[in-house]
């Protein structure tokens, strides 16, 4: 029996709570929808998974140095979480190499998971690099 394609999903949508502020974003219809499509559904959140806590102090993406250098995952306080998202990052798109997705729905406004510009998300960004042909939505997009 060929393998389900697989669904990388952000962990908040799904009802894990793993947003900064120690909440999630469910989003009630979405693992029943993908499930019901035929979706293995892989659940992930690179701020929690890679070790960053929850809650944890909020972060935002800027560009170092300004105005145009590459997107740091910076908090208030100018802690760069970006190192540690990175690691994480590069294991997890390594880890999909085996098994790419067929569909990514990721939380929108994420600096992790966003998808849209000007700035999407690190992990956004790497999935888009590393699988161009896969539809990497967030949770405003219907689903195809």
């Amino acid at each position: 029996m060929p393998e389900a394609p697989l669904a990388v999903v952000s962990a908040c949508l799904l009802g894990r709570d793993c947003r900064y502020d120690g909440r999630n974003k469910r989003m009630p219809d979405l693992e029943g929808a993908l499930r019901a499509a035929g979706y293995e559904i892989r659940s992930v959140c690179p701020e929690t998974d890679s070790g960053l806590g929850c809650p944890r102090p909020p972060m935002d993406l800027h560009p170092v140095p300004p105005p145009d250098g590459p997107l740091r995952a910076l908090r208030a306080d100018g802690t760069d979480c970006t190192p540690v998202l990175e690691r994480w990052i590069g294991e997890t798109v390594v880890s999909l190499r085996e098994r790419p997705p067929a569909l990514c729905v990721l939380k929108s406004k994420s600096p992790s998971c966003g998808v849209r510009p000007p700035r999407p998300g690190l992990f956004a960004a790497a999935l888009a690099e590393a699988f161009p042909e896969t539809p990497i939505l967030d949770e405003n997009d219907p689903l195809p």
